[in-house]
């Protein structure tokens, strides 16, 4: 008898656990999906567009851009003012 309410106690726990998984993950789902559409997508379609050279289907020496940024002087004036402003 006593097993029989242990066994009882034991399964009401791990359906209450499950439960709990389950609508702990429905209210994570919707905010995983939106930050995956309108934060994780945008970035990573900047970063592979930056590594891009000669328009958006073409393929080239990826670190080109960024070698002319470096070698570009305004662009340096302009970090070493924010740098010094900060």
């Amino acid at each position: 008898m006593a097993a029989n309410a242990q066994e009882a106690t034991r399964r009401r726990r791990t359906a209450s656990i499950v439960n709990e998984s389950i609508s702990s993950m429905t209210l994570v789902a919707p905010v995983a999906a939106l930050l995956g559409i309108f934060f994780v997508w945008p970035m990573a379609d900047l970063l592979i567009r930056s590594l891009r050279t000669g328009g958006v289907r073409h393929i080239g020496n990826a670190f080109a851009n960024y070698e002319s940024l470096v070698h570009d002087p305004v662009l340096l004036l302009v970090l070493k003012n924010t740098v010094v402003i900060a």
